[in-house]
């Protein structure tokens, strides 16, 4: 049987549809079409464009100081990987200019942000350093542990915790 010209250039067509990127207040072409072959290669190229998140970044930077400086490398994040006991940033150890603060980490894996320091600062607050970030880290303690939960990858590009400085205070006994 042969078919007409314009029936298998629409087979090839369907075949090798490629849904255009709709913005996100209008609905997509291909599921506003209600076709079964648009809406099986729309459901390949939705795979494609969002495949599931095995990892994200995360990072503990010097982000400030309270009437204090930070220029001579001595106050920094220590990050690390909770599972191996692995030490995560900075690299290189000890810091100097140009330093890795941040690291890639698996979802679910608990991590350790430890403020150091040896010129006398202590963590004034813990801080994103875009809106978009996330910062478990809610509390200014030196020490802040958390776990990399899939609702944070599916919500912040990053966790990125700043570490704004200040100088220690001198604590009088009750």
């Amino acid at each position: 049987m042969r078919m007409p010209a314009s029936v298998i250039v629409t087979c090839v067509l369907a075949a090798c549809y490629r849904a255009p990127t709709a913005s996100p207040t209008e609905p997509h072409p291909a599921r506003a079409t209600g076709s079964n072959t648009d809406a099986r290669v729309l459901a390949r190229t939705d795979e494609r464009a969002a495949p599931s998140r095995a990892g994200m970044s995360v990072s503990g930077c010097n982000a400030g100081c309270e009437d204090c400086s930070l220029g001579d490398y001595k106050s920094f994040v220590i990050g690390t990987l909770e599972r191996t006991k692995a030490q995560l940033f900075p690299s290189p150890d000890p810091p100097q200019p140009g330093y890795q603060c941040g690291a890639e980490v698996a979802i679910g894996d608990r991590v350790t942000l430890r403020a150091h320091s040896t010129v006398g600062l202590t963590i004034a607050a813990w801080t994103p350093f875009f809106d978009t970030d996330a910062c478990p880290c809610t509390t200014p303690t030196d020490v802040c542990t958390f776990v990399v939960t899939p609702e944070l990858a599916a919500h912040h590009p990053r966790i990125y915790c700043g570490a704004v400085w200040r100088r220690a205070t001198a604590q009088i006994g009750n």
